[in-house]
């Protein structure tokens, strides 16, 4: 069932939302205005959008459309709306919340955030800032059709809407979610029906985000879109997590590379795997539970759980002198290295198969001896991602039909495993 109905004045904006929302494991889809849709589409996707094409008509019609268009949905408990506005403020924004506002009813309130970090669109001090300049100083002033002449997002609100403003600044946002939702209280309690927020990162949208779905009445989001994002998350862990479970053995640079942006998209952290301590009889077992203590504790806040053998140059053993140290040859080494993390891999999988929903391994060597470790007879090739970087599913096992991700170790640009994990996630949704 859709959790979120996004009504935007334009297609483009509408569909610019859905983008954002299907590269992060939503199910997402855009419907003409006025035509019908009803419980049964709304059941195949995580939220919806209709654009009511009102960005540049006059607000009074503005505000009876995106009415009449909330109107036609009904939402259950624990959905929400949003008012999808443009990323520089253009159009009929106040109006158009407040034909939202009105829809709905009783006590909702806006929750207003202009920003979009990712594309350098920050609110700090109240006002929109578009790569460091102020929005009146951007070419946004000189639109034929809504030119906008002001910076501060309050004021624009206060110029077009019925009900009472108030805004959230950084000394506040800066606090974490629950001052927010404290002070977002407070403006309630003061009358404000449209509360503005000041963002400069991701993490500002998150609080503000948690803090939103805290407050115990029905709300709207208005933006861009990375508020919506983060409020569909935020109540995200109220589902079945889909966590992956990540295997990297390639110690090359650009794997070292592409974990680093990994990590700073999706906001997790890989383990660092003490590959000596593996292959030691007596530390095995204490470096196995340190391991999975640390995927464990990773596991309350992500979606993605992993480890991998080198974080930074200096964790690359020196095989010659590592292989000497176990008296063997630099390919028994490398084999007994693959069978170590494989077998950790496989470990961690049976011991939370009822949570992990698909793998994720690097390298050839790691790959090998996860299947064999599953006892699988090998990869059902689905789809080509990237070039050397493929999904499928396990054949044979008990856990035939899982899904994997694999990639070859030197494969790919430094975004390869991010985009690889956003592929994996829209996968998974479309498979429950």
């Amino acid at each position: 069932m859709a959790r979120a109905v996004i009504i935007a004045d334009d297609l483009t904006g509408a569909n610019v939302t859905g983008a954002l929302l299907r590269k992060n494991g939503y199910r997402f889809a855009t419907f003409r205005h006025g035509v019908p849709v009803g419980p049964e589409v709304l059941a195949d996707y995580d939220a919806v959008a209709v654009s009511t094409d009102s960005r540049g008509i006059g607000a009074g019609a503005a505000y009876d459309r995106v009415k009449r268009t909330a109107q036609a949905f009904v939402l259950p408990e624990g959905c929400f709306y949003q008012k999808r506005i443009d990323s520089t403020l253009r159009g009929n924004i106040g109006a158009e919340t407040d034909g939202l506002l009105d829809a709905l009813g009783g006590e909702a309130v806006a929750l207003v955030c202009a920003a979009y970090p990712d594309v350098d669109k920050l609110v700090a001090g109240g006002y929109l800032l578009i790569e460091g300049n102020l929005l009146e100083r951007t070419g946004v002033s000189r639109d034929p059709k809504c030119p906008v002449t002001l910076s501060s997002v309050q004021a624009i609100l206060e110029k077009q809407t019925r009900y009472p403003v108030g805004t959230v600044g950084m000394d506040i946002v800066s606090r974490g979610a629950e001052a927010i939702r404290g002070e977002a209280e407070a403006l309630i309690r003061q009358g404000v029906r449209i509360i503005s927020f000041d963002a400069v990162a991701g993490e500002d949208i998150t609080a503000i985000a948690q803090a939103g779905t805290a407050l115990g009445c029905p709300f709207i989001t208005v933006d861009p879109g990375p508020l919506t994002l983060a409020c569909l998350n935020a109540e995200k862990k109220q589902r079945t997590r889909k966590r992956v479970l990540m295997a990297i053995g390639s110690v090359v640079p650009i794997v070292r590379q592409q974990a680093a942006a990994f990590e700073a998209f999706f906001k997790t952290e890989l383990v660092q795997a003490d590959v000596l301590a593996l292959l030691d009889e007596n530390r095995r077992d204490a470096e196995k539970q340190r391991i999975f203590r640390a995927l464990d504790a990773c596991a309350q806040h992500s979606d993605f759980v992993g480890f991998m053998t080198a974080r930074a140059e200096e964790d690359v053993l020196d095989l010659r002198e590592t292989a000497a140290r176990f008296g063997c040859d630099v390919e028994t080494l490398s084999e007994r290295i693959g069978a170590a993390i494989a077998e950790l891999a496989a470990a961690y999988l049976e011991a939370h198969s009822r949570e992990i929903q698909a793998l994720y391994t690097s390298g050839g060597d790691i790959t090998l001896g996860v299947c064999e470790a599953l006892e699988s007879a090998g990869i059902c090739v689905l789809d080509e991602i990237e070039p050397f970087t493929m999904y499928g599913e396990l054949i044979g096992g008990p856990y035939s039909g899982l899904p994997i991700v694999t990639k070859g170790g030197l494969a790919g640009r430094v975004d390869t495993l991010r985009s690889a994990m956003s592929y994996l996630q829209i996968k998974l949704a479309e498979k429950e």
